[in-house]
């Protein structure tokens, strides 16, 4: 799906405008159109964001956004625990 294989690209190369996303993904004939409405989407569903102004001299710039970063190693943190509705704490 157009819109996943978008979304791979923009984890590999973050920071990139429409036009350098299209080309990492189609080759030399990726134009930024063919994948305009699939970045729309993740941004607008929250799965990316855009710097930028827009223009010219300031093309949109897009990035992944995190879906559930990990806790870093050895700090808890709590889940809850559908089997008695409290939450569960889990090293990790």
């Amino acid at each position: 799906m157009l819109i996943d294989d978008v979304e791979r690209v923009l984890r590999d190369r973050s920071g990139g405008t429409a036009t350098e996303l299209a080309r990492a993904l189609y080759g030399s004939g990726g134009y930024q159109e063919r994948i305009n409405p699939a970045l729309r989407m993740l941004c607008a569903s929250g799965r990316a964001s855009r710097q930028g102004s827009g223009g010219p001299g300031d093309p949109y710039r897009y990035f992944p956004n995190a879906a559930d970063p990990p806790a870093p190693r050895g700090e808890q943190q709590a889940t809850p625990n559908p089997e008695i509705g409290t939450p569960r704490v889990d090293l990790r």
